[in-house]
């Protein structure tokens, strides 16, 4: 793979082979990719995260998880680990499990895709919002990389379907969900492919409080199906309680689960969210 990698072109490849998105983690891939952004700027970015670059400039994003990372991760330890981190966003989380783990892989969208929207939300014409969705996804992807080249930590990226993901993603002692569960059409079937390849344990970070059902019950086994108002509902598929995370995952082989909930104490005003890890027994 001397030639430049053209991203487009090999995404848009992969939608009819018999095993799609395979190959990624080939170290001539990684470092492929990595060169392809090894030169994005700020201008092309969308930060999920509030970054604190090294030396000290502060780039601000949706959500500010300093000095809460391992609260957020539910106190796990993952030292000596390999972590599949799914939906790793402006990257803030992975740089912490990074710097932690014996191995890190994060798993997001394709390049040129956007998360699937609550169909009766679409303010715009189906086209219209798959391109302007990709769009956002793909800048969002470019904050992760200019986060990993400014803090210089080691992990794999690989692209594609979640609830059909590439055969040879490899095995892992630990999965990370962190806040996508909400956005994805199917979660548990995302769960279900995680749980395929974990041995160890599964962790899911959530929203806590749904606009529409106010603070959560945490003794309801419930999912709330399209619980925010447009426009950002529009990929707010589900409400899920902790139980319902938690029944599901001892469904799928992890039944020893401790919750926890919380707040970011950087953004006292945030929603309350929850974190599940689930172990195999």
């Amino acid at each position: 793979m001397d030639a430049p990698l053209d991203l487009d072109a090999w995404f848009a490849s992969q939608q009819s082979p018999a095993t799609p998105f395979s190959g990624q983690l080939d170290p001539a891939f990684q470092a492929a990719l990595a060169a392809h952004f090894a030169t994005v700027t700020e201008a092309q970015c969308v930060f999920y995260h509030t970054v604190e670059l090294p030396g000290g400039r502060t780039i601000s994003g949706e959500w500010d998880f300093r000095e809460y990372e391992d609260t957020y991760l539910g106190g796990f330890a993952f030292t000596g680990k390999r972590v599949i981190e799914y939906g790793p966003a402006t990257g803030w989380i992975s740089a912490h499990i990074a710097a932690r783990a014996q191995m890190l892989t994060v798993f997001d969208l394709p390049i040129g895709v956007g998360h699937d929207p609550v169909p009766d939300l679409m303010s715009e014409p189906p086209e219209a919002f798959a391109r302007s969705a990709a769009t956002h996804t793909d800048r969002q992807r470019n904050s992760w990389w200019l986060v990993r080249n400014a803090f210089g930590f080691q992990a794999n990226a690989v692209y594609g379907d979640i609830f059909d993901p590439p055969a040879d993603l490899g095995r892992y002692d630990v999965a990370m969900f962190g806040c996508i569960l909400l956005h994805l059409m199917h979660p548990y079937r995302a769960l279900q492919r995680a749980a395929e390849i974990t041995d160890e344990a599964i962790i899911v970070a959530d929203l806590a409080l749904a606009p529409r059902v106010g603070e959560f019950d945490a003794n309801r086994s419930s999912l709330l199906f399209s619980p925010s108002p447009p426009p950002n509902g529009v990929v707010h598929w589900w409400y899920l309680t902790p139980l319902a995370v938690s029944n599901m995952l001892t469904s799928l082989g992890f039944p020893q689960i401790t919750v926890t909930t919380h707040r970011p104490p950087r953004m006292p005003n945030a929603p309350l969210l929850y974190t599940v890890v689930a172990r195999r027994a």
